[in-house]
């Protein structure tokens, strides 16, 4: 079990995001950047380096609401699939903080959730209110192993907790933080869409494909089968058991042909639960 996540702030200049380490991030099973972008001047550099190798998410802290905001103005500006309200110190009132942040991430479905550890959640004085955010916490024992009894704080549940970031050694000579995430962490509804998508198109097209490819192969066999017992039939009127076949083989294309159209249908349906369930 390794880290699947890194994210990297305004100290992490792109002259050490090279071609080979990104490659070597990508090797290790990093999947995730998240980039910090209240304070950061890099941000726009080090997202457009990034964005076609990793999903990119962004934190900002709510020191201020000007701070909060120009963090959350880079999901306008770039691909973003999560951001992170960043809770370490002392800010704006922390509903304040996740109405600002839900007003940016909804309308454009980006997750929102809470960024903190133990000691500065207690600061914010919220108690076991999680305003219906998931979690990513900090526990920098260098251990990827998410022990939510021993670590656990607030009113999250073992299942609302996204990530632990663990580390803050960085990897490959990048400055960086390490996190993993939890996979018993309930999935939200657009990672229900993308598991269905991938079921879809990974299980069920290439069987209707295949069901498509041999209905149209063997329909046409006996197709062909059946006009030439139709010619004989023709050429040989009293053939009474040569009719009853060729009647028979032309009842089985019907069916083939039947096959065919149905299986066509499930297709167009499936293609447009695909579309429904997929934002």
């Amino acid at each position: 079990m390794t880290a699947d996540t890194i994210d990297i702030s305004n100290y992490t200049p792109v002259e050490s995001l090279t071609p080979s380490v990104i490659a070597n991030l990508k090797a290790y099973g990093i999947t995730t950047v998240a980039i910090g972008a209240s304070y950061g001047t890099l941000v726009d550099e080090q997202a457009a380096l990034l964005k076609d190798h990793f999903d990119l998410e962004f934190y900002g802290f709510p020191d201020t609401q000007s701070t909060l905001a120009t963090a959350l103005n880079a999901c306008l500006r770039w691909p973003c699939k999560r951001f992170w309200v960043d809770l370490e110190g002392p800010g704006i009132p922390l509903e304040q903080a996740i109405n600002l942040a839900d007003a940016v991430c909804y309308p454009r479905g980006i997750e929102d959730v809470i960024y903190t550890n133990m000691a500065s959640w207690g600061q914010h004085g919220a108690g076991t209110n999680t305003y219906g955010k998931r979690l990513i916490y900090a526990h920098y024992d260098e251990n990827p192993a998410i022990d939510w009894p021993r670590e656990g704080f607030g009113g999250w549940t073992l299942d609302q907790v996204l990530r632990k970031q663990y580390s803050y050694r960085g990897i490959f000579g990048i400055n960086c933080d390490l996190s993993i995430t939890n996979q018993e962490a309930t999935m939200t509804v657009d990672e229900v869409n993308q598991l269905i998508e991938a079921k879809i198109n990974a299980e069920v097209y290439p069987k209707i494909g295949a069901l498509l490819a041999n209905a149209g192969r063997t329909g046409a066999a006996l197709t062909a089968i059946g006009d030439a017992f139709f010619d004989h039939v023709a050429n040989h009127p009293g053939g009474g058991a040569t009719a009853t076949m060729a009647a028979a083989i032309a009842g089985a294309s019907d069916k083939i042909a039947a096959i065919e159209a149905a299986t066509a249908s499930l297709d167009a349906a499936l293609k447009k639960l695909n579309a429904k369930t997929t934002p």
